[in-house]
């Protein structure tokens, strides 16, 4: 065979394998779900999902997706909007930004939908939205904090929505927590660099502590692998900070934390929502995890009706606890369910501009989307955990 024979031969192979790929990955997640491409039924207003139903994240795009399915489940039980009920079509993005692309590209492409929820992580959220900017398609995630609602111009960037504060937002709540719940005076930071979400957290943090009177007193770095360099932690504990800010995923967060309760550090230690996750423990261990604050929009122990019927709710139906990730994906889904309400149609464009600045009540209190920049206004709370258990400690308002 000739090397020109070879090549052809080559690519032919690696494109029909590509051809293969796509076409499995493009699967609908449930088989209850209506195929891509098909005819809504009548009287149906169908909703895209675009979510980590495997990979890395596989168990948060779960426990979102779940707590979107309810949200619908209970209005299309409730008699559903404008006349009609709604369809969830959510598809698996792998944890993979170039597939999170290639989801959104299937769901504007073929799919028929009004509208569509996803992203989880805030890369994927972006390479999403490229796709829904270009097709005029709203999207919503429930939990990207680090997705930037606004363009370089400083703009909102039309199609794009969260329901969930942006995590230097979240810095902000945990720095006038620490001043003023805590009545610390000086504080440490553990934080990633090269990663632009850590990065900003970390910044908004010290900035918001300094203003109000407190002292940084130490910044450490963790490695790629998500470790504190010993020359950092020794820093750190040097420092003797009354509190420490860490600004990481739950994966580097865990191991950190277990790192620093080796090394004796027991002083109070806070977070984004990312130290919420069941998947921490793995990593630090429930001891090491013992007097740490986070940000957070949920918590079993909320006395709250809308809390306590959620929480039933979602026990009932799933046979399983509820984390803040269900609690999140739930808000978001309720939010597009009064968009569509409000706009009268489950036309895209109709329903994008009912989305700016709409007010819908949430689990905590009334969510507000910002007509002009889309930032979320709503209710938070810090969360403690203790001795295996996650409490609400103080509730924020907007």
């Amino acid at each position: 065979m000739t090397a020109v024979q070879k090549s052809r031969l080559y690519f032919c192979v690696r494109n029909i394998l590509i051809a293969i790929l796509v076409c499995a990955f493009l699967g609908v997640s449930q088989a209850s779900a209506s195929p891509i491409g098909a005819t809504n039924p009548a009287n149906t207003i169908r909703i895209g999902g675009n979510f980590d139903l495997s990979g890395r994240y596989a168990y948060f795009g779960e426990m979102v997706v779940n707590g979107i399915k309810l949200a619908f489940k209970q209005t299309n039980d409730a008699g559903g909007v404008l006349g009609s009920k709604i369809e969830f079509v959510p598809l698996d993005n792998a944890s993979d930004k170039a597939k999170a692309a290639v989801v959104m590209k299937s769901l504007v492409a073929r799919g028929n939908v009004s509208a569509v929820l996803g992203c989880l992580a805030s890369s994927n959220t972006e390479a999403a939205y490229i796709i829904a900017e270009q097709n005029r398609m709203p999207l919503i995630s429930p939990t990207a904090s680090g997705f930037l609602l606004q363009g370089a111009d400083g703009k909102a960037r039309a199609y794009a929505f969260q329901t969930c504060l942006a995590a230097p937002m979240q810095a902000d709540v945990m720095a006038r927590f620490a001043y003023d719940e805590l009545g610390v005076r000086t504080a440490a930071i553990i934080y990633k660099e090269k990663l632009r979400i850590s990065r900003s957290t970390a910044t908004v943090f010290e900035q918001v502590f300094k203003s109000l009177g407190g002292t940084i007193v130490a910044k450490a770095q963790v490695g790629s692998g998500g470790e504190a360099s010993q020359e950092y932690l020794s820093q750190i504990i040097k420092a003797e900070p009354e509190v420490l800010f860490i600004s990481l995923d739950y994966r580097e967060a865990g191991l950190v934390i277990r790192s620093l309760r080796e090394n004796n550090v027991r002083v109070p230690l806070l977070g984004t929502e990312q130290l919420e996750s069941q998947g921490i423990v793995a990593y630090a261990g429930e001891e090491a995890l013992n007097d740490v604050y986070y940000f957070g929009y949920y918590a079993n122990s909320n006395k709250q009706p809308k809390v306590k019927a959620f929480l039933e709710a979602y026990e009932k139906e799933y046979k399983r606890p509820v984390d803040i990730y269900a609690a999140m994906g739930y808000e978001a889904a309720v939010v597009l369910v009064e968009a569509i309400r409000k706009a009268g149609s489950a036309d895209p464009e109709s329903i994008r501009t009912a989305l700016e600045g709409i007010e819908v009540e949430g689990l905590l209190g009334t969510i507000h989307i910002d007509q002009a920049d889309h930032n979320v206004k709503k209710s938070v709370i810090v969360v403690r955990r203790i001795e295996g258990q996650a409490l609400a400690y103080k509730m924020y308002k907007p």
